[in-house]
């Protein structure tokens, strides 16, 4: 797995490439720990390169959910451009209910920016 960042008028958008599972599901979540305890809490993950979560990669990425939406952090997260492997993954589970997501990173990044 590979992590790509860019900020964008204050938001950062995170490219992940690879899968996210038991594997490097915890590598993410080291990383979106860091990035929220520095400040970053307005983020757009770009999944586009993502062809297959885990459970394990469902929990990363809910947890860090979480921390951005505490009421003492006030952050957004959302993704962006789920492949249809991944998307059903989302659904199966119904964190579809849970996450905002978006089809493409304009978008996303778009959705951030309006309620920042």
């Amino acid at each position: 797995m590979e992590i790509q960042e860019q900020s964008q008028d204050g938001i950062l958008v995170m490219r992940i490439s690879g899968q996210i599972d038991s594997t490097s599901g915890p590598v993410l979540g080291t990383r979106l720990d860091t990035l929220i305890g520095e400040g970053n809490v307005h983020l757009v993950l770009d999944l586009s390169e993502v062809p297959y979560i885990s459970s394990a990669g469902l929990r990363v990425l809910s947890i860090a959910l979480k921390a951005v939406r505490t009421p003492d952090v006030d952050g957004h997260m959302c993704l962006a451009s789920l492949s249809k492997t991944v998307a059903h993954a989302f659904r199966i589970s119904g964190f579809n209910q849970v996450f905002n997501i978006y089809d493409t990173v304009p978008e996303a990044v778009a959705a951030v920016a309006a309620v920042k």
